[in-house]
């Protein structure tokens, strides 16, 4: 509801007097009055008052909410009620990563009992989080409504609830569920998709300077009312097909409805708004916890990505020069000290950056990745490096084939073998069939009697036929019928997959 006349707009804002009516103003919903209305808050923030007329002093928990809908819509229509009472079922158990263990979902602020009713809204959903309960404010793809209106509800609800000492008591009604944790705080939160409007606007932050101004100010607010500051998640899905988000789950007894569930992984990364370049770098430097780091370099990549990348780049690089340095040092008691250091604070970063690289995979971090590929992070970095092809690179994994990780042995009549990572062997062997090369035939051949069966073996199999024939790879298959090849049945799955690549050759 976006109006170009700033006249008519000033004087519809000029008409309100209370936080109330700031956030129900259909004109925030707009991305195009953002940064107006923004500027105007700012400036005008402590002139707007607050109403408990109608407000629920207690029972905010509501005795039904085991995560059911109605069966009278069919579940291929996606609405935020639906997709909050989905996640608060995914994670009423299991805790979500970031958002902790969903208690509830629609909680009201109204009383229901009124002579004039005033509507004060819901809060989506509450969760707790090592000791603190998260107050979210979600919008779902593909709402149209702006940033700015999903912080102003999420700040109102809490500011009123705390402004005529409700907080409390709504947190008493919870507290149950925080049995045996120190309780720490209460934590507002924005929850938003990419493809939403609002998702979009967080993403491209800076190009709302007076939002971000805003933002500040309202944290200062919270900070002094002991609540922490707002935190932003932003819902990433790759399903363009809304019709196919949601799944049915358990019925009720009276069949009269359903619980509704998330039929795919929802994958949820934190964003930090207010944060420049140099914030980030400073809290990166401070960070000692993988998640933390994760998390932070997550969001740095949102807002400055190339500025992340050369930070990366320049830590992790940094941190194997030091390292090499250390392993030099004599005596070796000062390296060991030393070593202890560098672990305890850089290790934690690259483990973070692991965790992230394949979603940022680009050409300028390849050198860092390749440097960073080795018997242990075969899984992780091959697929990234096999994005880029070349002699050395195909070296690379000929060497890693030889040094796959062992997982286990196995003992058998006095004769021991040892179990390979098999993912990490087809990983490398799906990586090595992209080449037409005469190095990749042994490793093919070695290839046949081991690994996992399906798709991959197949494609290794066809590649390894255009440098020699179909019989002369069943001439590699050993005969399971000698009874010295006991052991080998006992310890392996060779004969599994001999049977395999037979029938395999057999189709052609």
């Amino acid at each position: 509801m976006k109006t170009t006349d700033l006249t008519l707009l000033l004087s519809e804002y000029k008409q309100l007097t209370s936080w109330k009516d700031i956030y129900q103003w259909q004109r925030v919903k707009s991305k195009g009055n953002t940064e107006i209305i923004s500027e105007w808050l700012i400036r005008d923030f402590n002139s707007f008052t607050w109403n408990i007329n109608g407000i629920r002093k207690d029972k905010f928990r509501i005795d039904d909410h085991h995560g059911f809908c109605s069966n009278q819509t069919d579940l291929s229509q996606l609405t935020e009620k639906r997709f909050c009472r989905a996640l608060y079922n995914e994670h009423n158990i299991y805790q979500h990563p970031l958002l902790g263990l969903l208690l509830d979902y629609e909680i009201p602020l109204t009383e229901p009992n009124q002579a004039i009713k005033e509507n004060h809204g819901e809060i989506d959903l509450i969760s707790k989080r090592d000791g603190e309960m998260l107050l979210i404010e979600a919008k779902i793809s593909p709402s149209s409504e702006s940033l700015l209106k999903a912080i102003l509800e999420i700040f109102f609800y809490i500011t009123t609830l705390q402004h005529f000492k409700l907080l409390n008591q709504f947190f008493l009604e919870y507290k149950k569920d925080f049995s045996g944790m120190y309780f720490k705080g209460f934590v507002p939160c924005v929850l938003t998709f990419t493809n939403s409007t609002s998702g979009q606007q967080l993403i491209e932050i800076q190009k709302y300077p007076k939002l971000i101004e805003l933002i500040s100010i309202i944290n200062s607010t919270l900070k002094k009312m002991a609540i922490k500051q707002l935190e932003f998640y932003l819902v990433e899905t790759t399903i363009d097909d809304r019709s196919k988000f949601l799944r049915k789950g358990e019925e009720r007894i009276d069949k009269k409805g359903c619980k509704i569930l998330l039929n795919h992984y929802v994958d949820v990364k934190q964003c930090f708004p207010d944060y420049d370049k140099k914030s980030y770098q400073d809290n990166l430097e401070t960070k000692i916890t993988t998640k933390e780091i994760e998390i932070l370099l997550r969001s740095f990549f949102t807002y400055y990505r190339q500025d992340a990348i050369n930070y990366i780049i320049g830590r992790l690089n940094n941190l194997s020069l030091n390292f090499k340095k250390y392993n030099e040092i004599y005596p070796k008691n000062k390296a060991s000290e030393a070593l202890e250091i560098l672990i305890a604070r850089d290790f934690p970063f690259r483990e973070a950056y692991t965790k992230i690289a394949k979603s940022y995979n680009c050409e300028e971090l390849f050198e860092l990745n390749f440097s960073l590929l080795n018997y242990h992070t075969i899984r992780t970095f091959v697929p990234i490096i096999s994005k880029f092809k070349s002699d050395t690179i195909l070296d690379k994994f000929i060497d890693l084939y030889y040094n796959i990780p062992i997982i286990s042995t196995k003992d058998y009549d006095g004769i021991s073998a040892k179990e390979i990572d098999l993912v990490a062997e087809e990983i490398i062997i799906k990586a090595i069939c992209e080449y037409d090369s005469e190095k990749i035939v042994p490793i093919l051949k070695k290839s046949l009697l081991v690994g996992i069966i399906g798709e991959t073996k197949s494609i290794a199999i066809n590649k390894l036929l255009k440098y020699t024939t179909k019989e002369e790879i069943l001439e590699l298959l050993p005969d399971f019928n000698d009874p010295n090849m006991g052991f080998v049945m006992a310890l392996t799955n060779q004969k599994t997959n001999a049977d395999w690549v037979k029938e395999f050759l057999s189709k052609y």
